[in-house]
């Protein structure tokens, strides 16, 4: 009977071991999982992490080469403004050109005139000369009248136009300038925006990452 006993006391201490070696090993195998899942999810977060990182330096990357394309448009804006400029120098060489014929045309005709009245005398004492030279001056100051009319209008139409291709070229180059400065600063909005949602992303996740590793030091203490 004590021998019974003996061995039964030993059977439950056994069964009492096995018991607490099973609940451990339940324990233990349920850390292991834990500890798996958080190391699963750890890599995981690293993947995102670099993706987003990845993504962002490719949005940066688009964001930069658009920038860079907006410039060269406006630059080849500026280019166009430009020739337009020398365009206009031009006219206004050609136009001062006019002007210094017309100027001329005036001396001419002045120094004609002038002519005439020193001749007036010796005009007088011949009728015939005279007759003849009143026509070809009556002839030739219409001429000189006509071309400088001429030239007048000409001066007239040439300063609209000048005036007019000033107007333009300074409201077209005012509007797509506009444009462009604005398309450069949506660009560049955007561009601030998805940087600092990338930023705050990443925030977010190392928060996490070392919110799961100190659950993680608490668990194993």
């Amino acid at each position: 009977e004590i021998l019974n006993s003996e061995i039964s006391t030993l059977k439950k201490q056994l069964d009492k071991q096995v018991d607490t070696s099973k609940i451990k090993q339940t324990i233990i195998e349920s850390q292991l999982d834990t500890i798996q899942k958080l190391k699963d999810g750890i890599v995981e977060r690293d993947e995102t992490i670099k993706k987003t990182r990845e993504q962002f330096l490719l949005d940066k990357k688009e964001f930069e080469k658009q920038i860079q394309e907006e410039q060269m448009v406006n630059q080849e804006l500026q280019d166009k403004y430009d020739n337009a400029c020398e365009k206009k120098d031009s006219l206004k060489t050609n136009f001062n050109l006019i002007q210094q014929e017309l100027e001329k045309t005036k001396s001419d005709y002045n120094a004609l005139t002038k002519k005439w009245k020193e001749k007036s005398d010796l005009i007088n004492e011949l009728d015939n000369k005279i007759r003849r030279a009143s026509e070809t001056y009556q002839i030739n100051e219409k001429k000189l009248s006509d071309e400088n009319n001429r030239l007048m209008q000409i001066k007239k139409e040439l300063e609209a136009k000048v005036h007019e291709r000033d107007d333009d070229f300074r409201r077209q180059f005012e509007v797509i300038e506009h444009g462009h400065r604005q398309t450069i600063n949506e660009i560049r909005k955007t561009y601030e925006d998805k940087l600092e949602q990338s930023q705050s992303r990443i925030n977010q996740i190392e928060d996490e990452m070392r919110l799961i590793l100190n659950e993680t030091n608490q668990q194993k203490l």
